[in-house]
């Protein structure tokens, strides 16, 4: 009985997964939040059956069929694979991604993949991808169709997906933690629908930073090289460096193999001044322009608009990253202070540090949960579900033509992560104190 269950509701999941990457659409906001709670609920209720090895085995296959799936449909929640790719065919055709910004280019290049250009959401800026998620791009843009370079990219994509799978069960194992763990994140809709469904790069920066770990903690030369790429693919983990600095017999020939691969593969992007500049320029200009989905920074944006009658985003954007910036030396101090030359230490501090970077940045979209998702199965914090749980609300905003988020839906989203907090750091050590002999 209960394994036609467990059948059963794998097999709802896979559907539902289906019709949330092939049919429904961004605008579709009540098909799209039904089928992110179906998902989650069916995924809480598929990982708590999954016990035995052949039913955690079925759950994997579950999750790696679902995101093969996923390799052939178009993204529906986001149009950055536009980019992606124009910025993958401007290195084909010899032209510097970072030489001109895309309206410029286009127009003295009016030929030059024009159903590129109409779909950008990023006419006016710079690229802001750095070196190795520009390499993927140019894989990608091998296609000869649109349609091609999409698959090409989301193989890639998959890959890495699959390359992040091996890496948490090997890391989980080392740990000597369940495997079926490793479902929190597998079967999580989120991880589901955002890296291969909509082409996004976090599962494969984090899947860099989990083999980083794993080689530093043998302690593997290239293990610096590991974290360079995650570096190279989303820029973030370069806050993670100082967690690495331990007592470890290997620890100069990481920080060599870290230096020496960012040194190579920086060079080709920015071996100019002028393409440094312009990378900088646009990502300065995301950091004061762009908002959704925020928390600390929306509060006070309404206390700015009390105070001054108009949204200080250029005084409270600064702010928020000095927060941020002070954040981490209390994290890095403790880090060291405390002497766990564990994998658990750096994982949980790399989720504290990504979690008051999201918790004070401007702009939050839902897939920048992903490394809390992972991290958090290892640190074994509520919150990290949770948070990757309803970020999927922020979906609401496109229900219209134009983005408009409700200030209710955000109250709500936000809530229920600071009960989340509550439970991880108030509830639970006090039960911990009452109970001395739980572990």
């Amino acid at each position: 009985m209960k394994r036609a269950a467990y059948i059963s509701a794998c097999a709802l999941f896979f559907c539902i997964s289906l019709y949330l990457g092939f049919v429904v659409e961004r605008v579709e906001t009540v098909q799209l939040l039904t089928g992110f709670a179906l998902q989650l609920i069916l995924g809480v209720y598929i990982f708590y059956l999954a016990k035995s090895s052949a039913q955690f085995k079925i759950a994997l296959f579950l999750g790696i069929g679902i995101r093969f799936a996923f390799v052939f449909s178009e993204p529906n929640l986001s149009d950055d694979i536009y980019r992606f790719i124009w910025d993958g065919e401007l290195a084909l055709s010899g032209v510097h991604p970072l030489a001109e910004k895309p309206s410029d280019f286009h127009a003295e290049n009016t030929e030059f993949r024009p159903e590129l250009f109409q779909n950008l959401n990023s006419k006016e800026y710079y690229t802001v991808y750095p070196p190795l998620k520009q390499a993927v791009f140019i894989v990608a843009a091998l296609g000869s169709t649109l349609q091609q370079e999409t698959v090409f990219l989301k193989a890639l994509l998959f890959l890495g997906e699959l390359w992040l799978l091996f890496g948490c069960i090997k890391l989980l194992l080392m740990l000597n933690l369940k495997p079926r763990t490793v479902l929190l994140y597998w079967l999580h809709p989120l991880a589901i629908i955002e890296i291969v469904g909509n082409c996004h790069f976090e599962g494969l920066m984090t899947a860099a930073f989990i083999w980083a770990i794993v080689l530093f903690s043998r302690k593997s030369f290239i293990s610096g090289g590991f974290l360079a790429a995650s570096i190279l693919l989303k820029l973030f983990p370069i806050v993670f460096v100082p967690l690495f600095l331990l007592k470890n017999s290997s620890i100069k020939k990481f920080f060599l193999s870290l230096g020496v691969t960012l040194l190579v593969c920086c060079i080709p992007l920015f071996y100019q001044w002028e393409y440094v500049q312009h990378f900088l320029a646009s990502i300065n200009l995301y950091n004061q322009s762009f908002e959704f989905n925020a928390s600390l920074y929306y509060v006070l944006r309404w206390l700015g608009y009390q105070y001054s009658g108009y949204n200080m985003i250029s005084t409270i954007g600064p702010l928020l990253k000095l927060i941020f910036i002070l954040s981490c030396f209390v994290v890095f101090a403790k880090h060291w202070k405390s002497n766990l030359q564990t994998e658990i230490a750096v994982l949980r501090a790399a989720l504290f540090i990504t979690s008051v970077y999201l918790l004070t940045a401007t702009t939050v979209h839902p897939w920048y949960c992903i490394p809390i998702l992972v991290c958090g199965i290892f640190a074994r914090y509520t919150f990290s579900v949770v948070w990757a749980s309803v970020t999927l609300l922020s979906y609401h905003a496109y229900a219209a033509s134009e983005v408009y988020e409700q200030p209710l839906i955000l109250v709500l989203e936000y809530s229920v992560l600071t009960v989340a907090f509550i439970f991880d750091f108030i509830y639970k050590p006090i039960e911990r104190k009452k109970s001395p002999g739980m572990t």
